[in-house]
């Protein structure tokens, strides 16, 4: 039951003080100690009812208001907040095992930046075989091949096929490319990878009479013929170690969306990433590239 009594004189004033004191009891809690009565307004003098509270364990913030006549106390519940642990980052360091050399040939066309985009992110130096006929049209690709750090070497110049020219011919195809890649980038090839990669002796003595050795590969994931980078993917699980990986950056619609897993998955496996030709590895390996 509610009782409502009528008052006259000072009792409104009273009771108007009496409810401000009991707001900045309740106002503590947020707002802390020191809400003053009202101006113009008398204290109340009348204390109320004490209660004893015995104490307890749980931790809890007090705000004391004080009036000339009454201290009132008011233990409020003390907010906790929980933060989450902050992130770690964990480093495994892998011991390496060995290498792979990823090469690209056929280019440079457009598409190689894309290649070279996803290297550079992870530090990753590779070769680029590339035509001479394309380094013609396009030597400011090659020229972004060398300023990245990257191996560029020869892939010849017309890629036709060397078993079915003379040896005269094959030493044509052979200068014309590197003429094409001095011009435009001041480099001179020392590897050269016959186009299809047929190659044989009498090939093979036409490129050491020019100072070029024939590099050829081991693991072939055939990116020209299925060209799904799935595929591509699958297939890198199985490079062994102290291998040449053949792929072609005119198919880089295939290598670009899963080059960045291919190497974070080699780098798992313990395999250093290299470029060929003139390389010289940081530690003794079982085989080393040239």
């Amino acid at each position: 039951m509610v009782r409502v009594e009528r008052a006259t004189g000072r009792a409104p004033a009273r009771l108007l003080a009496m409810a401000l004191t009991g707001l900045a009891l309740l106002a503590g809690c947020s707002a802390g100690p020191g809400v003053p009565a009202a101006a113009g307004e008398a204290p109340d003098t009348t204390a109320p009812p004490s209660t004893a509270t015995a104490p307890t364990t749980t931790s809890t913030a007090t705000t004391t208001t004080t009036t000339p006549a009454t201290t009132t106390t008011t233990s409020c519940p003390t907010t906790t907040t929980t933060l989450a642990p902050a992130p770690t980052t964990t480093t495994t360091t892998v011991p390496l095992v060995g290498w792979v050399a990823l090469t690209f040939d056929d280019g440079p066309v457009p598409g190689t930046y894309a290649i070279l985009d996803i290297l550079d992110a992870y530090g990753v130096k590779a070769t680029f075989f590339a035509l001479g006929s394309r380094v013609a049209a396009h030597p400011e690709i090659a020229r972004e091949i060398v300023a990245r750090g990257h191996s560029l070497q020869s892939h010849g110049y017309s890629h036709g096929k060397w078993t079915g020219m003379s040896d005269a011919g094959v030493r044509r195809d052979i200068e014309r490319a590197n003429e094409a890649i001095g011009a435009a980038t001041g480099v001179t090839p020392t590897c050269v990878r016959p186009p299809w990669g047929l190659a044989s002796g009498r090939t093979g003595a036409v490129a050491a009479s020019l100072g070029m050795k024939v590099t050829l590969w081991d693991e072939d994931p055939s990116d020209y013929l299925h060209r799904d980078g799935v595929r591509l993917l699958a297939a890198s699980a199985e490079w062994r170690p102290d291998s040449i990986v053949i792929g072609h950056d005119t198919h880089h619609a295939v290598w670009a969306p899963v080059l960045a897993e291919i190497i974070e998955g080699l780098r798992g496996r313990g395999l250093e990433l290299v470029p060929l030709c003139n390389y010289l590895p940081t530690a003794p390996r079982p085989l080393e590239p040239e």
